[in-house]
């Protein structure tokens, strides 16, 4: 079997027929109705589509808290001087006439290095400042949920900047265990709210649950909760 590229701009061949010169036509009613001749002859190469428009960056997350620095240690005592050694006697004169040489003292030995001093404690080193979140995460705002009767309400932290805010967005929220749905809510875009009420669709209990979180038409996040 052989098979050819359709040519462009032609959508999807939905009637066909075979003519005595061996051309294939073909009908197409996407994106506009067309009739369109097609054989093996190969026709002159068509100019090369503009290319697409690069997507923009990624807002960048929030960077992490600098770690305090570790305490210096204490510097370690100076150690002791050696004691100088002691002066060898002078040698005997020769005798008067004939000049005889003069002995020399052996040198004292030298006195003991003194011992090194302890090396003073190596300071801790402070713990690393949490690492801020990028890409998807960073969009999503943080959420607390509470079970009060048989009535869920999550609330949406406010405020604090690098796209945790929890809002400027719309906000879907659907509350599930073992594959079942029990609850949903939402909040718009230009909402303003800080709680968002679940509408519950069975019987809420305490106990675990997951909560898929939408945060416009591309952000989504599953979290496990307890209530």
């Amino acid at each position: 079997m052989i098979e050819w590229a359709l040519p462009r701009d032609t959508g999807t061949p939905v009637e066909f027929a075979l003519t005595s010169d061996g051309a294939l036509w073909y009908t197409s009613r996407t994106p506009d109705a067309l009739l369109v001749r097609f054989s093996e002859e190969v026709g002159p190469q068509g100019t090369p589509g503009a290319p697409g428009t690069p997507g923009a960056p990624g807002t960048p997350g929030t960077p992490g808290a600098t770690g305090a620095t570790g305490a210096t240690g204490a510097t370690g005592a100076t150690g002791a001087t050696g004691a100088t050694g002691a002066t060898g006697d002078p040698g005997d004169p020769g005798a008067t006439g004939q000049q005889g040489p003069q002995g020399v003292g052996s040198p004292g030995a030298a006195g003991p290095a003194g011992a090194t001093g302890p090396r003073g404690a190596t300071g801790t080193t402070g713990a690393r400042g949490p690492r801020g979140k990028t890409g998807a995460a960073a969009k999503i705002p943080r959420i607390t949920c509470k079970l009060s009767g048989k009535k869920v309400t999550c609330k949406v932290a406010k405020g604090g900047g690098g796209g945790n805010t929890g809002g400027g967005e719309g906000l879907r929220l659907r509350l599930s265990r073992a594959s079942t749905l029990f609850a949903t809510g939402s909040r718009a875009a230009t909402s303003r709210r800080t709680t968002v009420r679940l509408h519950a669709l069975r019987k809420v209990k305490a106990g675990a649950y997951t909560l898929a979180v939408d945060v416009g038409d591309d952000v989504k996040v599953k979290l496990t909760l307890r209530l």
